[in-house]
């Protein structure tokens, strides 16, 4: 089972490598005047790609996992992220209404990518580490 776990855990690594390869290119394009565009791939993204990616965290790893890692947290995080998901798909509806900013969408949108990047490093630096049953009283301190 050791070996099961670490494996998935290797692809959901390799998975949140290329989700930031692609967030960083959307963050250019999101720089520029392609607005629109870069808005419907990070939701793109988002809603499919990185959506399953939170699913087999939740669904597999955490069933191979629960002997030494409550999930809740994880859900927690993946759920926030749903939320923002959805807002910036509201507010994206509002803005080729006429009703919001370009800059207000461009803030939101750099927001979730933070949060997303922000969570990743969460879960390779925390979650991860427990759910493989690694000793954390080293990680991330001085001694």
């Amino acid at each position: 089972m050791e070996d099961k776990i670490r494996n998935l855990i290797e692809d959901l690594l390799k998975e949140h490598r290329e989700f930031l390869e692609t967030l960083t290119r959307i963050e250019e394009d999101l720089k520029k005047d392609v607005l629109d565009k870069a808005l419907e791939k990070l939701l793109e993204v988002m809603k499919r790609e990185v959506e399953d990616h939170a699913i087999r965290e939740e669904q597999e790893l955490a069933k191979l996992t629960q002997h030494r890692f409550d999930p809740e947290a994880l859900v927690f995080a993946h759920d926030n992220i749903r939320d923002r998901v959805a807002e910036l798909e509201d507010l994206l509806e509002d803005f080729k209404n006429g009703k919001r900013s370009s800059d207000l969408i461009r803030r939101e949108a750099f927001s979730l990518i933070k949060l997303v990047r922000d969570h990743f490093q969460e879960e390779e630096n925390l979650f991860f580490p427990m759910m493989r049953g690694e000793d954390l009283e080293h990680i991330g301190g001085d001694g």
